[in-house]
C-alpha cells in the first residue's frame, strides 16, 4: 500500500475511533440517566437547593454533555482531521499536476501547503469529467 492510501486509512480510522468513543460516552450518560429515572426515583426527587431537584439538575447536565461532546468533536475535526484531509488533497493536486515525488507527513503537518491553489493554471485540467463530456 502506498503512503497516500495508508495515510487515508489512518485518517479514516482516527475519525471512526473518536466517533465511537464520543458516542459510547454519550450513551453511558444518557442511559445512565434513564436508568436512574426508572429505578431510583427517590434519589432524583432529592432537593439540591429549594426548587431544584437532583433529577432536573442531572437532566440539564445531560443536555450540557451533548454540547460538550459536540464541541470536542468539532474542535478535533477542525484542528486535526481537516488538516490531514487538506494535506491529502494537496498531495493529490500535486500528483495530478505531474509532481509525483510528494511526501505526506500526517503526524507533523508542518509541510502542509496552506496557500496551495485550488486549481491549476491550465483551465482545461480544472474541468470535471462531466464538463468535458458536455463539450464533446
Amino acid at each position: 500500500m502506498n503512503n497516500r492510501a495508508k495515510t487515508l486509512d489512518d485518517v479514516a480510522a482516527d475519525r471512526w475511533r473518536i466517533s465511537i468513543w464520543l458516542t459510547a460516552i454519550m450513551m453511558v450518560i444518557y442511559f445512565g440517566f434513564i436508568l436512574l429515572i426508572a429505578y431510583n426515583k427517590p434519589l432524583l426527587a432529592m432537593l439540591v437547593t429549594p426548587g431544584l431537584s437532583l433529577g432536573i439538575l442531572l437532566g440539564a447536565l445531560t443536555i450540557v454533555a451533548v454540547w460538550v461532546l459536540t464541541y470536542i468533536y468539532v474542535h478535533w475535526a477542525n484542528t486535526t482531521y481537516d488538516l490531514h484531509v487538506a494535506e491529502l488533497q494537496a498531495g493529490l493536486r500535486n500528483a495530478a499536476n505531474g509532481n509525483v515525488n510528494i511526501d505526506i507527513n500526517v503526524n507533523g503537518g508542518d509541510d502542509l501547503p496552506i496557500d496551495a491553489p485550488a486549481f491549476t493554471e491550465n483551465q482545461e485540467n480544472n474541468k470535471t469529467e462531466h464538463e468535458r463530456e458536455g463539450e464533446a
